[in-house]
């Protein structure tokens, strides 16, 4: 199946259900493929540059941390996503 990821001040996911529109702030589950499953607060939407000599690329950082007194988070790339969904148990 075909995904699209569409970015700006947002992030728009489109899949068999429909079409998602997420913004920082909310808080999701992103998966990229069956290995890899991310939970927590989208707390920034833009390009992501690896190194110099990279191309930029649109990513999302999502803030995994568990505690209060631990912070954690991943980049993930909106290419790379195959499945978002905003996370009901957060809110």
């Amino acid at each position: 199946m075909k995904y699209n990821v569409e970015l700006g001040a947002n992030i728009k996911f489109t899949d068999e259900d429909g079409t998602h529109t997420f913004t920082e702030g909310d808080n999701v589950i992103c998966c990229l493929g069956d290995e890899k499953r991310y939970v927590g607060k989208i707390t920034c939407i833009g390009n992501y540059q690896e190194n110099e000599d990279s191309e930029p690329e649109q990513a999302i950082c999502i803030d995994t941390s568990k505690s209060k007194t631990s912070y954690s988070s991943e980049i993930v790339k909106t290419a790379d996503i195959t499945y978002i969904c905003k996370n009901p148990l957060a809110d």
